[in-house]
């Protein structure tokens, strides 16, 4: 008899392999939300992404989004219109809004495709 049922020894390696892709599986539902919100925004404004820690006065034109598994999500984009950044977040401490926000100055608003239909 094995030191493992065989059955709990596949539960365990699926419950592995889910874990080697779960920032893919947050990835992938966050790009559903955005194009959702992306179809409604007016067409006089882009996406933001405010996080819970940086302050009601702080958004982030949002310019492309990317992932690392097995848990790192990447939101990449300008404060106040001219910094960049780069905001890396593990998947357990995700917490943000999704908002409009007029394009900075002398710009058109951007609308973000991460390579996918949007």
């Amino acid at each position: 008899m094995p030191a493992i049922s065989p059955d709990k020894a596949i539960c365990a390696e699926a419950e592995q392999a889910a874990m080697l892709y779960a920032a893919e599986e947050v990835f992938n539902h966050i790009l559903g939300r955005v194009k959702a919100f992306q179809a409604q925004l007016p067409e006089d404004h882009e996406l933001g992404l405010q996080l819970a820690d940086m302050g009601a006065g702080q958004a982030l034109h949002v310019r492309g989004m990317s992932y690392k598994n097995p848990n790192i999500i990447e939101f990449s984009g300008m404060l106040n219109g001219a910094q960049q950044v780069l905001i890396i977040q593990h998947i357990s401490q995700l917490s943000f809004l999704l908002i409009a926000v007029p394009p900075p100055a002398d710009q058109k608003p951007y609308r973000i495709g991460f390579g996918a239909d949007l």
